[in-house]
C-alpha cells in the first residue's frame, strides 16, 4: 500500500468530524470526547504533513476546557478558540 493511500484514509476518517464542529452541528465537549476517542484508538496514522495537523489539533483539543473558571486559571481554550484551531486543520487538510 503506498504511503499516499495509507496518509489519504487516516485523513478521510476526521473529515466529518471536523466538518460537523466547526460546522456548528457538534458542540465542543461532544468534539472534544469524540476527537481524542478517534485520535488514539486511529491504526491508520502514519508520518506525513497530514499526521503533524491532526496531532496539532489533538493537542489543542486535549487544551480544551469547558468550564470558564477553571480554563481561566490553567490556561486551556475555549470553545471559539478550538472551533477556530478546528477551521484551520479542516482548511489545511481538506483545502482543494
Amino acid at each position: 500500500m503506498s504511503s499516499d493511500t495509507a496518509t489519504a484514509r487516516m485523513v478521510a476518517k476526521y473529515r466529518d468530524l471536523i466538518s460537523d464542529f466547526i460546522g456548528g452541528r457538534l458542540s465542543a465537549d461532544n468534539f472534544e470526547s469524540m476527537y481524542l476517542k478517534v485520535f488514539k484508538a486511529d491504526e491508520d496514522q502514519v508520518p506525513s504533513p497530514e499526521f503533524s495537523v491532526l496531532e496539532k489539533l489533538f493537542f489543542a483539543t486535549d487544551d480544551y476546557v469547558a468550564d470558564p473558571e477553571l480554563r481561566e486559571k490553567v490556561g486551556g481554550l475555549s470553545d471559539n478558540e478550538l472551533r477556530a484551531r478546528a477551521k484551520e486543520a479542516h482548511a489545511q487538510l481538506y483545502a482543494i
